[in-house]
């Protein structure tokens, strides 16, 4: 992945966790940006959660090199072991695609 790809991964998954807390929580941006009855609820973690999103997906386009490196799957099961698919290793053993589920993390998290 090039840098430009992951900050608009950055952007998408910024984007997708707002998208999804808007979609899921009752009031979420309507209510109060404190509660301590209810931290999970509080407008504060919301945008506490989406700071980290933002920092984690800079965070990788610091560490990127200049030219694009495509990801790729080797098989490392044994005689014995059933592979994984090829999809997943590609979707779950990516660093990159890590920005991609970490707002479906949160917002599942939360609830």
């Amino acid at each position: 992945m090039t840098k430009d790809q992951t900050l608009r991964l950055t952007g998408c998954s910024a984007a997708l966790y707002l998208l999804l807390c808007w979609a899921f929580a009752d009031h979420q941006f309507s209510g109060d940006w404190w509660n301590s009855h209810a931290i999970a609820e509080a407008n504060v973690f919301t945008s506490a959660v989406l700071v980290v999103i933002v920092l984690a997906g800079l965070s990788q386009v610091l560490r990127a090199p200049v030219s694009a490196v495509q990801p790729a799957a080797t098989p490392v099961a044994a005689n014995d072991q059933i592979d994984t698919p090829v999809v997943w290793k590609l979707v779950m053993g990516n660093a990159d695609s890590a920005i991609a589920w970490k707002p479906i993390r949160f917002v599942v998290g939360q609830g």
